[in-house]
């Protein structure tokens, strides 16, 4: 089984934590405004997990791209589950795919973004 991971820090490091004891594969998008603010790349890399850093000053972070991301995870086979920590486009999109591809989820929604202030 394999996890695939959009954003989302606070909820989604100890899941990715617990899924590599067990030996889940998980994939995590990492998302942020730029290069120089992506948080926590070497703690997901130190899991095992595959990373896709996605931004917005490259608007490789836009819902198309990270549909395009998901899409292919889908395909390979390694997006078992979704779990995601984002905004309500990212919940409209696990929605979409999860019930195309019949991919089951669970989303953490933060509506206030405040991560990388200590909001958490």
């Amino acid at each position: 089984m394999c996890s695939a991971a959009a954003s989302g820090l606070a909820t989604l490091a100890p899941l990715s934590q617990l899924s590599a004891e067990q030996g889940v594969g998980v994939t995590a998008i990492l998302s942020a405004r730029h290069p120089d603010v992506l948080m926590s790349k070497d703690l997901f890399d130190g899991l095992g997990a595959r990373t896709i850093p996605v931004v917005d000053s490259d608007d490789s972070s836009a819902v198309e791209n990270v549909e395009k991301i998901l899409e292919g995870l889908i395909a390979e086979g390694k997006a078992d589950a979704f779990f995601i920590c984002g905004s309500s486009r990212l919940l409209r999109l696990m929605q979409k795919l999860g019930k195309t591809h019949n991919v089951p989820g669970q989303v953490a929604m933060e509506q206030i973004m405040v991560c990388g202030f200590g909001g958490c």
